[in-house]
This record gives structure tokens, sequence and C-alpha cells, in this order.
């Protein structure tokens, strides 16, 4: 397995429907798994994450694990060679994912990498582009 996606979910399964679509519709020449982990959302959302998305792996927590241990939690269930942790509200353009893989892969020293943050309108995110901390 080429990458792991993983997405944390508290509530927003409209997000989280698009953004695994958006995953889905662009991203091939590569082996993933898009794994889902639920932080305690309403019993409605959850019935909904079950029944609207295929192609998932559905991690339920019984707690709000909060942003970061719930993404540690996704890591346990992961088989990818490479992580990578998607916002729920993220729409995915284009090969971005695959072009994202090919680069780390092009830089074995690298640990992290990062791409270009769009907003709606597709003007760069300003508030993404932060200076090296000294």
């Amino acid at each position: 397995m080429d990458l792991s996606i993983i997405i944390v979910n508290w509530n927003s399964v409209g997000f989280v429907t698009e953004c695994v679509s958006s995953i889905q519709q662009s991203t091939h020449d590569l082996s993933y798994e898009i794994i889902v982990i639920d932080n305690a959302s309403a019993a409605e959302d959850l019935k909904r994450l079950e029944t609207n998305i295929s192609g998932i792996k559905l991690i339920k927590s019984a707690e709000n694990l909060g942003f970061a241990r719930a993404n540690n939690l996704g890591c346990t269930h992961s088989t990818g060679d490479y992580l990578l942790f998607l916002n729920p509200d993220t729409k995915v353009i284009g090969p971005a994912i695959t072009v994202m893989l090919n680069e780390i892969r092009r830089l074995p020293d690298a640990g992290v990498v990062g791409c270009k943050l769009l907003n709606t309108d597709l003007t760069v995110q300003l508030s993404s582009i932060q200076k090296f901390p000294t």
C-alpha cells in the first residue's frame, strides 16, 4: 500500500463525503486507503457516514479524542508506506496527492511535505505560508 489517507470527522459528514469523493475522482496510479476516524459524532452523522461513503475504513471512537489523538488512532490502523493527514473540508484538485507522494519519494531525507493550499475561489491561502521558525 502506497498511502494511508487519514481524515478526522466530528459532525462534518457533508465535508467528509465531498472530500472522499474528490480523492476517489482525482487520485490514480497509486494504491491508497482512506481511514476516517469518527470522533463520537451525533448518531445521525455516524449513520450517514456508514451508509453514504463507500471505500473507506471507518474507525468509531466512543469519545471525542481531539484532532491529534484521533490522527494517532488512524495511524495505528494504517498500512500505507506514507501517511497523509487531511482535513475533512479539503477538496483534492487534479493529481495533487500523486504529485505530493512522488515529491516525498524524491526527497529521501524529508520527513514531511506540504502542498499549496487554495481558498474556494482558487486563490492561495496565505495563512498557510509561514516563515520557518527560528
